[in-house]
């Protein structure tokens, strides 16, 4: 049985930037998304298009729009198997819907302890949690992850009966999953990749045994990847996945989305922080300088904190809508898990694709960013990669 080559692979990163377009479109006038039937069949689109099961999300104005994706973050997620490989499935996570503003949600960032539990508000008025295992036991003290692209990834792979874990149940054993996703699909399809991960090899939380009988193999190439976690989660997935050559970043030196979430890097964020420690030893004027710009910092974390979680409370009470009845949850509801970090950093082995100034990036912002330039970028240059 043939298993994944770890490393760059030309076709396979071609046959997930354009699954991607499936899901994203190519975002340049004039040019669709190639036709993958001969390669790739459909499985699944939780993209729900019949009027009468479309969820619909609250406008200021009073009024409701009807909307092709999942709970407040409007996600969608699609499933294929390769033609070619019986063996071979594609989860492929759809990036963020709209325009500049939609994408600029994301910048406003906090982030949360990466093996924290979610808390999950239920229809009756009770809580719970879900327990939820991002990162390995040893990197979990100080490890982080963005607290919107979390919720996302929860949302994916809980719903009852759209979410990914429930597909993953229905393969066979030994199956290879390509994971992949573009902008915001990309950070969460980093994400996903890392709770499977650990639900398959080290602690699974309240993910069923039967997932881990099945002895599934990941690999995931991600496009345009905003940052998912901070310094610590990097190196843990890098750990788990990037060192193998099993999870794979590819991003556009020209594009300003992969830089965002915007990083705060203070010395309390640094592994061990010596930093402190040594300016009240030898410079404690520095220290006072460090200890007020650090306050700051604070402060300006818990700013952030409190608009990102207006988000969240409207993806904890959706959840608890939607998650299968009796299973999963564990009683009572956890306590916060804010955490100060917010040093976010790539997740996963970086290839970096040479962006080409153009004219069109004077009125489209997200020029550099759009699908279809990343698969122009890497029909280009995709054969330098090792």
């Amino acid at each position: 049985m043939a298993d994944f080559a770890p490393g760059f692979v030309m076709q396979e990163a071609l046959d997930a930037i354009c699954l991607c377009m499936q899901l994203n479109g190519t975002g340049i006038d004039g040019m669709d998304a190639p036709a993958m039937d001969e390669r790739w069949r459909t499985e699944f689109d939780s993209r729900q298009t019949d009027p009468s099961r479309q969820e619909k999300r609250a406008l200021s104005d009073g009024t409701a729009q009807a909307i092709e994706g999942m709970g407040p973050f409007d996600n969608a997620w699609a499933a294929w198997k390769c033609v070619f490989d019986e063996n071979l499935y594609a989860i492929v996570i759809r990036g963020t819907v709209g325009e500049v503003s939609s994408i600029l949600d994301d910048v406003l960032a906090t982030s949360v302890e990466a093996n924290a539990p979610l808390p999950i508000s239920m229809p009756q008025g009770s809580g719970k949690q879900l327990p939820l295992f991002v990162v390995s036991s040893q990197n979990a003290d100080t490890a982080a992850v963005h607290l919107g692209f979390i919720w996302g990834t929860a949302i994916l792979l809980y719903h009852e009966t759209l979410g990914i874990l429930r597909y993953l149940l229905s393969l066979p054993s030994g199956s290879k999953v390509l994971i992949a996703g573009h902008s915001q699909g990309a950070a969460i399809a980093t994400l996903v990749h890392a709770v499977l991960l650990q639900a398959t090899t080290d602690a699974s939380g309240t993910m069923p045994e039967a997932l881990k009988a099945k002895s599934l193999r990941f690999k995931s190439y991600v496009f345009a990847q905003p940052r998912p976690g901070n310094w610590q989660f990097g190196q843990d997935f890098a750990q788990a996945a990037g060192n193998r050559g099993m999870a794979l970043c590819i991003n556009n030196s020209r594009d300003w989305v992969p830089q965002v979430p915007l990083t705060m890097d203070m010395p309390d964020e640094v592994a061990g922080n010596p930093i402190d420690p040594y300016l009240s030893a030898k410079h404690p004027i520095l220290k006072r300088l460090a200890d007020i710009v650090e306050a700051s910092a604070r402060d300006a974390r818990s700013a952030i904190g409190e608009v990102a979680q207006k988000a969240a409370d409207r993806a904890m009470t959706y959840l608890g809508q939607n998650m299968p009845a009796g299973t999963y949850l564990l009683d009572g509801t956890p306590p916060n898990s804010a955490a100060p970090y917010l040093n976010y950093v790539q997740c996963g082995r970086l290839y970096s694709l040479a962006g080409q100034v153009t004219v069109e990036e004077s009125t489209d912002p997200l020029w550099q960013h759009h699908c279809g330039n990343y698969y122009k970028l890497l029909m280009a240059q995709g054969a330098m990669f090792k």
